[in-house]
């Protein structure tokens, strides 16, 4: 006799790969995603500071301009101190699964490059870290001639 077609355990044997596939996949995408958003997040930070200086430097409204962290938004800001009221402030807000933290001498966790040179007040490293993850994090250095680079 012969039998044409598939037998049910092939079936289930074939749909439980897939599903097992399937599930691999997802997990894959999701670290990608999350690695995707951390890189994001850490360029975003490094393009605020570099903007800033860029804007000190050239002397736009005859100020200094600076960026303040807090650990889930980071602020950009003109003058040579932070005014949470000022309407010139720039607030960026960072996705709810990272976390900012730094290492800035400022009392106010802020970066101030000054007018003209472009210097930074305080050399610091700004990090970005993954909440549940703490190992997936970038760095962002800031020198004292306001050098800038994003460390992973």
């Amino acid at each position: 006799m012969n039998k044409k077609g598939f037998s049910l355990l092939e079936i289930i044997i074939v749909i439980a790969i897939i599903g097992v596939l399937s599930a691999i996949a997802v997990i894959n995408f999701s670290a990608a995603k999350k690695a995707k958003i951390l890189e994001t997040i850490a360029d975003g930070i490094a393009f605020t500071l570099e903007k800033a200086k860029a804007d000190a430097v050239s002397g736009k409204y005859g100020q200094s301009h600076g960026v303040k962290f807090n650990t889930g938004d980071y602020i950009s800001f003109v003058g040579g101190s932070y005014s949470a009221g000022n309407a010139s402030n720039t607030v960026y807000t960072i996705d709810t699964a990272f976390t900012i933290t730094n290492t800035i001498a400022d009392p106010d966790d802020k970066i101030v490059f000054l007018r003209l040179t472009g210097a930074a007040n305080s050399t610091a490293t700004v990090t970005v870290s993954q909440i549940s993850d703490s190992t997936k994090k970038r760095d962002i250095v800031i020198g004292p001639l306001g050098s800038i680079s994003v460390v992973q």
